[in-house]
């Protein structure tokens, strides 16, 4: 068999790849606030007026901001196209001077193409049809621009939170929390990241991230060989290093070197 003809070989180290995560939760839990609590270059690719919210005085990192609404970029279609010929260009690039690439939110963005096709279309409302489109149109994009953590970005979804009504199969219906994304799009978008993270608070008011599905959240965690990632991870306000703590964590468990 000629391997080299196909680049298979064997894996002795395993390549410095980035990892992908998708955060989501309630409007106003703080999610794109967490943005403060890593180091390095950051970039944000912003629908969210996240932006209001970041601290550009934090000597420890150096936030850039793509928005994709300007003074000329207003309209659903034009936003949404916008997010799609970024996310080409920073796929297209042989190396990203950022070592994360967040995009604020992807519920929004989501729902720009939504309106965009259901303009075009010259409906009064969404159809199934329309929802469908725009659903695939969304995982279509969230796939491509995945592949930036082969150069080593770690990439960083934003969502809001949506309720769901699903039967078991007794026939019992209950609840599910999960990204607010379209239909199938959200499972979809749940196996393209490694982590999918729920932004909780509890009777206490102690906010927290969980990485463990249960019956009412849908979370994800995607552990290495040999290696477990905690189930839960406390996101206190006044923490400036919360998902730098995280990043590095994963960052041991690939070498590793996990405490």
């Amino acid at each position: 068999m000629d391997n080299n003809n196909w680049g298979i070989k064997r894996i002795d180290v395993l390549p410095p790849k980035g990892r992908t995560l998708l955060l989501y939760g309630q409007a106003g839990r703080g999610k794109t606030t967490l943005i403060n609590t890593l180091k390095g270059k950051i970039l944000l690719v912003n629908i969210d007026c996240g932006e209001q919210v970041l601290n550009i005085n934090n000597a420890k990192n150096e936030i850039f901001v793509m928005n994709l609404v300007t003074n000329e970029i207003v309209t659903p279609h034009d936003v949404f196209k916008r997010f799609v010929d970024f996310s080409d260009y920073l796929v297209k690039q042989v190396s990203l001077p950022w070592g994360y690439v967040i995009v604020d939110n992807i519920s929004l963005i989501e729902n720009s193409s939504l309106v965009s096709i259901t303009n075009r279309r010259n409906i009064k409302s969404p159809d199934q049809n329309a929802y469908g489109e725009a659903g695939f149109a969304m995982l279509d994009v969230l796939s491509t621009l995945r592949n930036i953590t082969f150069k080593g970005v770690n990439l960083i979804y934003i969502a809001w939170e949506k309720t769901e009504k699903i039967s078991d199969f007794g026939g019992e219906v209950h609840s599910e929390k999960g990204p607010m994304l379209i239909g199938q799009t959200q499972l979809k978008a749940n196996g393209l990241v490694d982590f999918l993270g729920a932004l909780r608070v509890d009777k206490k008011g102690t906010r927290y991230l969980q990485f463990d599905s249960d019956s009412k959240y849908s979370a994800k965690k995607r552990e290495e060989y040999g290696k477990t990632y905690p189930s839960i991870i406390e996101c206190p306000k006044d923490s400036d290093s919360t998902l730098q703590d995280f990043f590095d964590l994963i960052s041991r468990a690939r070498t590793g070197h996990v405490d």
